[in-house]
C-alpha cells in the first residue's frame, strides 16, 4: 500500500529545512509553532528529501503516435544503450537552472524556428524527463535485455508527448521569472523586471507586473453641482477635468506605481503558481531505510520542489529589513548574459562564464573610477 499526502507550499513557516524532527512535533523541546495548524518541512521529518535516479537515453525519435500525438520516443537497443550509471545525480538547483536556461534559449528563437534540437540536446545531455522511477527500475532490472521485449517495454513507458514537456517547461520558466522579478523588486532593482512579460513569445511570462506600468487614475473631487444630478453631464464634467489635468506619464522603462507597495498580493500570486507535492514512503538505496519522501515522477517535480525550498528557505519578505545573509543558494539571473544560476554568495550577480566575469570586472572598475572621481570633486569643492 502506498501512503500519500499532499503538501501545499506556505510561507508562514518560520524555519524550513533546518529541524530534522519526527512526527512528535508537539512534544516538549521542539521548536514548532503550536499556535498554527500549518506544518512545514521542519515539522514533518524527511519531507524535504528527494530520492530519484538520473539516467539518459542515447537518442530519441520524434514521431507521431497513433492518436496523432507528437512524441519523443527513446531509442534503446544494442547500438544505443542507455546510460544508467551517471557519476552523480544533478542537484535540484542544477536541474532547475538548466531547465530555465533551456526555456530561455527556446524563447529567444523566432516562432518559425524549430526548437527540437534544443530539446534533444537537453534530454540526451542532462537526463530523461519523465516516468523516472518506473523506467529506471526497468532498465536496471536483472532480467532487462537490450535485444528482447524488456527493452521495448522500457521504451513504451519512457515515451512522452512533447507538448506536455513544453507546457510544463513554460509554466516553470514563467514562475521562476516572476520569482526572480519579485526578489529584484524587494532589492530595489525594479529596472530588471520591466520587460518580463511579452505576449509575442512562446513563453510570454506572467502579466502580474503589467498593471504597475500605468497610473491608476483617481476619481477627482470636483464641483458637479452645475449638472443638477444629470449623470451624463457629471461624466462630461469629469472628462473635461481629466483633459485639463492629464496624469503625467512615467519615463519609458519605469513603473508608474511601485510594485513593492503591493508586495503581499504579488507574493500570494507567486505561491499560487507552485503545484502541490505528493509524498509517500520510499526505500533509500544508500541507507536501506524507509523515508517519507516527495514522489518524483519527472524532472519538473524535482525543479518545483527545489523552487519551493528556495522560496521558503529564503523568504522574500526578509529582504525588507536588508537581511541578505540568507540569499546564497537561491536562483539568480545573470546581469550580463541572462542565464539562470544558483547564487553562491550574497553579492553574486554574474554567472561563472568567462565573458560574464569580464563584464563584472569591467563594471567594478567603472564604479571604482567613478567613486574616485567623485571623491576628487568633493575635495576640490571643500
Amino acid at each position: 500500500m502506498t501512503l500519500t499526502l499532499t503538501i501545499t507550499l506556505t510561507l508562514t513557516v518560520q524555519t524550513i529545512g533546518v529541524m530534522n524532527m519526527g512526527y512528535g512535533w508537539d512534544k516538549p523541546g521542539t521548536r514548532a509553532n503550536k499556535h498554527t495548524d500549518v506544518l512545514g518541512f521542519g515539522e514533518i521529518g524527511g519531507v524535504g528529501q528527494l530520492i530519484y535516479h538520473g539516467f539518459r537515453f542515447a537518442d530519441y525519435e520524434i514521431d507521431n503516435l497513433e492518436d496523432g500525438t507528437w512524441a519523443a520516443i527513446p531509442i534503446c537497443d544494442a547500438k544505443h544503450p542507455p546510460d544508467t550509471e551517471q557519476e552523480k545525480n544533478l542537484s535540484g538547483g542544477e536541474i532547475l537552472s538548466s531547465l530555465c536556461n533551456l526555456a530561455r534559449k527556446i524563447n529567444d528563437l523566432p516562432k518559425e524556428r524549430s526548437y527540437t534540437d534544443l530539446l534533444l540536446a537537453w534530454w540526451k545531455g542532462i537526463m530523461h524527463p519523465y516516468n523516472i522511477d518506473v523506467v529506471y527500475g526497468e532498465l536496471t532490472d536483472e532480467q532487462f535485455d537490450l535485444n528482447d521485449m524488456t527493452a521495448e517495454l522500457a521504451v513504451r513507458d519512457a515515451t512522452f508527448p512533447i507538448d506536455d514537456f513544453m507546457k510544463e517547461l513554460g509554466k516553470l520558466y514563467d514562475t521562476v521569472r516572476f520569482y526572480t522579478a519579485l526578489k529584484d523588486i524587494c532589492d530595489g532593482n525594479s529596472d530588471f523586471t520591466y520587460d518580463m512579460y511579452d505576449e509575442e513569445k512562446r513563453f510570454p511570462g506572467l502579466p502580474y507586473l503589467e498593471r504597475y506600468k500605468h497610473s491608476i487614475p483617481e476619481v477627482p473631487d470636483i464641483d458637479v453641482s452645475s449638472a443638477k444630478g444629470d449623470l451624463l453631464k457629471e461624466m462630461q464634467l469629469y472628462s473635461k477635468y481629466e483633459e485639463e489635468h492629464p496624469t503625467p506619464k512615467p519615463l519609458e522603462g519605469e513603473y508608474a506605481t511601485e510594485p513593492f507597495d503591493d508586495y503581499e498580493r504579488l507574493r500570494d500570486l507567486l505561491m499560487e503558481c507552485v503545484p502541490d507535492f505528493r509524498l509517500r514512503l520510499k526505500l533509500s538505496s544508500k541507507t536501506g531505510r524507509m523515508v517519507f519522501s516527495v514522489d518524483v515522477e519527472s524532472v519538473f517535480d524535482i525543479a518545483w520542489l527545489t523552487l519551493a525550498r528556495m522560496m521558503t528557505d529564503d523568504p522574500v519578505e526578509e529582504h525588507r529589513a536588508g537581511n541578505r545573509e540568507s540569499m546564497t543558494g537561491v536562483m539568480m539571473c545573470c546581469r550580463h548574459c541572462g542565464d539562470y544560476f544558483i547564487r553562491r554568495s550574497n553579492r553574486q550577480e554574474y554567472c561563472d562564464k568567462e565573458e560574464c566575469q569580464k563584464a563584472r570586472n569591467a563594471k567594478n572598475q567603472r564604479e571604482f573610477r567613478n567613486r574616485k572621481r567623485m571623491a576628487k570633486v568633493g575635495k576640490k569643492r571643500k
